[in-house]
């Protein structure tokens, strides 16, 4: 007999849709922001990270690049990355796989607020597994 106790994927497609604000988190401690979200925070050179642990949530905000303590935005393939290992390590913010924010939040002073609790996996486990039928 089967129990009852499902529950219900909050997480949407894996894929944003045009126009979203898309940002993700690596197991690299790499986070990945696409053109909207860039765009929406000023199409910044730097950002400033902050965490609340009270709200388990992290906030990106833009940033002078010549401050230290701040982070570049760096432009990839398909999107801005922004390298927080310093961050996350600090934080303990440690995904096993990559997580997307689900309905990340933009603030009247441009921040842009990233809640832990809602994130959904969309990375797939890159590990190599020697295939034993092939040795």
């Amino acid at each position: 007999m089967l129990s009852h106790n499902f529950e219900k994927y909050h997480g949407g497609d894996i894929r944003p849709p045009r126009g979203d604000i898309w940002v993700s988190l690596s197991r690299q401690s790499q986070f990945y922001l696409n053109k909207k979200a860039f765009e929406v925070l000023g199409s910044p050179e730097a950002v400033s990270l902050y965490f609340s642990r009270e709200d388990t949530a992290i906030a990106i905000e833009p940033a002078f690049p010549s401050f230290h303590e701040n982070l570049r935005v760096r432009r990839g393939m398909n999107g801005y990355h922004i390298s927080a290992l310093g961050f996350c390590t600090h934080y303990g913010i440690t995904p096993q796989k990559t997580i997307r924010f689900i309905d990340p939040v933009l603030t009247p002073e441009k921040q842009l607020i990233l809640r832990l609790t809602q994130t959904t996996l969309v990375g797939a486990n890159r590990a190599h597994h020697a295939d034993p039928a092939r040795d």
